[in-house]
C-alpha cells in the first residue's frame, strides 16, 4: 500500500491521504486520523503505526481502524517517553502502565500491532518474545450483566416504564423536521429493537410497500441492513414488515429531507437520516448519520418526552442498547 496515496478502505469507501492525517468514513461519522504526534516518535515506530492501521482499513473495518489509532497514539507516547527500550519490553511496560491506570484492555490493539509485524520477522520485532506476549490475558467487560442484575438505569425497561415510554412515543403530535427524525429513532429502537449502526445505513428505498414476507402480506415494509462484524454495510438485509404509523413517520422524514436535501438524486443513495453536514467526497456514506448523531437525536426525544420513571422517580434512562435490551426481554417473556 502507498502510504502517500488515496486509496480506498474494505467496503469501498475512499480514504483520503493528505501528509500529516488520513480522512475516513466510520459508522460514528467522518473521523480524521492525524499523524502528528506519532510521526514525532520517530522511526520506525511510525511508519510501522501507520502500515498496521492501513492494514485494518483495507481488511477488518475503518472503525476496527480508528480505535487502532487512538490506543497506538497512546503506545507511541509511551514509547517517546522511553526510546531506548526494545519493542517487545516498550509494548509490555505499556501493558504495566495501562493496569496501574485501569486500562488494561485497551492493551489488546498494541498487542496485535506487535503480532502482526513479528509474525512476518519485521526487524525490531522479536518472535521469541512473541510467545510471552501472545500467553497475556487482557480481560474485558462483564458480559450481559445489567440484563442479569436487571440494573434500573442500564438493565431492561419495566412493564411499566415500556409503557410509558411507548405512550409518550404515540402521543407526540409535533410535526417539525426535528422532531419527526426523533420520533423515527425512537420507534425504529423501540419497536424493532434496531442498532444505531442499522439505522444509519437505511435508505430511502428501504421503505418498500404491498408486500409478501414468510407467505404472509404487508403493507408496508424495511428493508434492514443487518449490522455484523467485518461484513460489509447493506450486503445482508432483512425485510420485516412495519406498523402503518411508523410507515407514515418515515415517509413524512422523507419529504422533508427532499425538500432539505436535494442530493444524491437516488433513491437507493439517499438515507431515511441525514448529516447535518454532507460530505460528497464518501459517496452514499457521505451523506448519512453517524451512529453516534442517532443516538443524540435519540437522547433529544428523551428529554423531550420527558417520561419519568416509577421505579427511580427520576427522568427514565434511555439508550439504544437498552431499548434493545427491553425488546429482547420482552420477546423471551412471551416465549
Amino acid at each position: 500500500m502507498n502510504n502517500n496515496a488515496d486509496f480506498l478502505d474494505v467496503y469501498g469507501n475512499p480514504v483520503v491521504v493528505e501528509p500529516h492525517r488520513w480522512t475516513i468514513v466510520t459508522s460514528v461519522g467522518i473521523r480524521r486520523l492525524p499523524w502528528t504526534s506519532i510521526d514525532s516518535v520517530g522511526e520506525p515506530l511510525a511508519s510501522t503505526i501507520r502500515e498496521y492501521i492501513g492494514n485494518r482499513l483495507t481488511t477488518e473495518s475503518p472503525i476496527d481502524a480508528l480505535n487502532c489509532h487512538t490506543n497506538l497514539s497512546g503506545f507511541a507516547r509511551f514509547c517517546k517517553s522511553k526510546p531506548t527500550a526494545p519493542m517487545h519490553a516498550s509494548a509490555l511496560g505499556y501493558l504495566s502502565h495501562l493496569t496501574a491506570q485501569g486500562r488494561r484492555w485497551e492493551w489488546a490493539r498494541t498487542r496485535g500491532y506487535y503480532r502482526f509485524f513479528a509474525e512476518r520477522s519485521h526487524p525490531g520485532f522479536d518472535r521469541q518474545a512473541l510467545t510471552t506476549i501472545n500467553r497475556v490475558v487482557v480481560g474485558g467487560n462483564r458480559k450481559g450483566g445489567p440484563v442479569r442484575d436487571g440494573h434500573p438505569l442500564t438493565g431492561p425497561l419495566t412493564r411499566e416504564e415500556s409503557l410509558l415510554w411507548r405512550n409518550a412515543i404515540l402521543s407526540d403530535d409535533d410535526d417539525t423536521y426535528e422532531a419527526v427524525r426523533e420520533r423515527g429513532v425512537a420507534m425504529l429502537t423501540t419497536i424493532l429493537g434496531l442498532r444505531p449502526t442499522s439505522i444509519i445505513h437505511l435508505m430511502e428505498s428501504d421503505l418498500v410497500r404491498d408486500v409478501v414476507i414468510d407467505d404472509m402480506p404487508f403493507a408496508f415494509a424495511l428493508d434492514i441492513a443487518r449490522a455484523k462484524k467485518r461484513a460489509a454495510p447493506r450486503k445482508l438485509l432483512r425485510r420485516i414488515g412495519i406498523h402503518p404509523q411508523l410507515a407514515d413517520i418515515l415517509h413524512t422524514l422523507i419529504q422533508f429531507n427532499h425538500n432539505r436535501h436535494p442530493e444524491p438524486t437516488s433513491a437507493a443513495d439517499r438515507p431515511l437520516f441525514y448529516a447535518p453536514k454532507g460530505n460528497q467526497d464518501f459517496g452514499a456514506a457521505g451523506w448519512s448519520e453517524s451512529s453516534v448523531g442517532i443516538a443524540a437525536i435519540l437522547q433529544r426525544a428523551t428529554k423531550r418526552y420527558g417520561v419519568i420513571s416509577p421505579r427511580t422517580q427520576r427522568p427514565l434512562k434511555v439508550f439504544a442498547t437498552r431499548l434493545r435490551r427491553s425488546a429482547a426481554t420482552a420477546l423471551a417473556r412471551e416465549g
